[in-house]
């Protein structure tokens, strides 16, 4: 924090904070792409139980969760 300069530090908390709301948008994302998937997939190849709308945004929900860990990791400062 640079105390001669305060709108730097507001600046890098306003990026941090639209760096985790855009995370949310793209978890959002990639559950709904999954489930809009699994669904078509159901219907192209019908079964007796909803195999592909249970295991794609399962899958989804995996990646998603990684991209966030991934993203939440804090760099160690040389």
């Amino acid at each position: 924090m640079n105390p001669l300069n305060p709108k730097e530090s507001k600046d890098k908390k306003v990026n941090e904070a639209l760096k985790y709301a855009d995370l949310g948008w793209r978890m959002l994302g990639i559950v709904g792409l999954s489930v809009a998937g699994g669904y078509f997939l159901n219907q192209k190849w019908p079964n007796t139980r909803p195999l592909f709308l249970v295991l794609l945004p399962m899958l989804g929900l995996i990646a998603s969760m990684y991209m966030l860990l991934k993203a939440g990791r804090v760099k160690k400062k040389k």
